[in-house]
């Protein structure tokens, strides 16, 4: 299963180096449910609303928990239950090298602001997006992406999809190329935001 692969993401952002020495912030969290945890070179600590997040955090949810980010760059990034996402040195304007962050494992929402050429990187798929919201995780195959709202293109290997609002698709296998765009029911939506949906 997708979940237990895990899945490699990099959002495009402006960075630069950060020093070793140094815990430079990456944003803030705006919401957490349930037992939320941020690792960071062998030690933990328990996070909750307003508690800032680091380079180099992990963060870590479990059994029904839902945390939700906010970037410096102004994205918001909310990971579902049993999630594991990284901030690999993820800095915003004004900056000026790309890193990124990686979702190791969950499923997550993403609400980008209108950056032009920004891209979401996954370990199965290439996300162009620009001024966009849209969810992945694994749902009905090895990753499902639908776009919430503007426009989002999920290429691999094996070829690309360009989504729009209420369209969807799943990469079945790593390297496949993305199914034909398709406009997801109000069942497998409802099932897709529930994810990542607060209680």
């Amino acid at each position: 299963m997708w979940c237990r692969i895990g899945l490699v993401l990099v959002l495009v952002a402006a960075a630069v180096p950060a020093h070793a020495a140094e815990r430079v912030e990456a944003g803030a969290v705006a919401r957490a449910q349930g037992d939320v945890r941020a690792a960071h070179d062998g030690t933990g600590r328990a996070v909750a609303t307003g508690a800032p997040v680091y380079l180099g955090d992990t963060l870590l949810t479990g059994k029904d928990a839902r945390v939700q980010v906010r970037l410096t760059d102004g994205t918001d990034l909310t990971l579902g239950a049993d999630g594991a996402l990284k901030l690999d040195d993820l800095l915003v304007a004004p900056l000026n090298e790309s890193d990124g962050l990686s979702i190791l494992a969950g499923a997550f929402r993403i609400v980008a602001p209108p950056t032009p050429g920004a891209t979401v990187r996954t370990a199965y798929a290439t996300i162009g997006i620009r001024g966009t919201e849209f969810w992945g995780g694994p749902l009905d195959g090895v990753m499902d992406v639908v776009a919430l709202e503007g426009t989002v293109e999920v290429a691999t290997a094996g070829g690309a999809v360009v989504l729009t609002a209420g369209e969807g698709t799943v990469v079945p296998t790593a390297g496949a190329a993305p199914g034909a765009a398709g406009r997801w029911g109000p069942e497998k939506l409802a099932r897709a935001i529930a994810t990542v949906t607060f209680q």
